[in-house]
């Protein structure tokens, strides 16, 4: 919606709206959403099952210690390193060398988001089936082509695909990352991964637009930048191969310590 919004009204509007819409969502999680649900909810199954307690000193020490908690994480800073350098530059990258009009490059991003809200509802069920770390690193795989079709395409018919491509893996990677601190920690845990995650998150995030940034001024053109979006996904799937047959519980490892 943002690209029909700047022609009438500016980007100073565009601003107003989100920060407003950044509060309601807030004050609907503080009014309506409950930190815990009651315990009439909970089965009778869950109610007899014993309760396991872990330090919060032994649970840390354990995570720490995990390969797959550093493993997903460094995935987790290439892949974020990967995707913000086409959302940041996609757009002036079609208005300045494609030659294409704004409304036409920022029109991109709007299918990057409208793809990858319908691929993680597609692929999302997808990896119940065949495991998250195979569909992260697919995702990582679409990305990784689509940064490609970016470099060596100049029809906007044909980047309007590789966009959906890119699109597709940057929609569905995120709650990927979020189902396996479940599925590969114990839920009392979950939460503290995936803090610990995103520390790996802002950091390929923060330093993204200064690789690409200097890039481009270096070489006077945005393709550089994005074969650094293409070499980055790549190795972020390939960091999560040794997890494609570890089917360790974090559980028992940290029970042990």
């Amino acid at each position: 919606m943002i690209p029909l919004m700047i022609p009438p009204y500016g980007w100073r509007m565009v601003w107003v709206c989100l920060g407003v819409l950044a509060l309601l969502v807030a004050g609907m999680n503080f009014f309506f959403v409950k930190s815990h649900p009651s315990s009439e909810s909970e089965n009778p199954a869950s109610k007899q099952a014993p309760k396991i307690h872990i330090s919060i000193k032994a649970a840390y020490i354990a995570i720490l210690r995990d390969k797959r908690f550093h493993l997903i994480g460094v995935s987790y800073l290439l892949i974020s390193f990967s995707i913000l350098i086409p959302l940041l530059f996609l757009t002036a990258y079609g208005i300045q060398e494609l030659k294409i009009s704004y409304s036409s490059a920022a029109s991109l991003l709007a299918v990057i988001g409208v793809v990858g809200a319908i691929g993680k509802l597609i692929l999302g069920p997808i990896s119940d089936l065949i495991g998250r770390v195979k569909m992260m690193m697919l995702c990582c795989v679409f990305v990784a082509v689509g940064g490609l079709g970016f470099v060596c395409t100049r029809q906007f018919t044909v980047l309007i695909l590789f966009t959906a491509v890119f699109g597709v893996g940057y929609g569905t990677i995120w709650p990927l990352f979020a189902a396996s601190a479940r599925d590969l920690f114990p839920a009392e845990s979950a939460g503290s991964i995936v803090g610990l995650w995103t520390l790996y998150h802002g950091l390929g995030a923060m330093v993204a637009p200064v690789f690409a940034g200097w890039t481009i001024d270096a070489t006077g053109s945005y393709a550089w930048a994005f074969i650094l979006t293409v070499i980055s996904a790549l190795v972020s799937a390939s960091v999560l191969l040794p997890l494609v047959r570890d089917s360790g519980s974090f559980l028992t490892r940290s029970q042990q310590v």
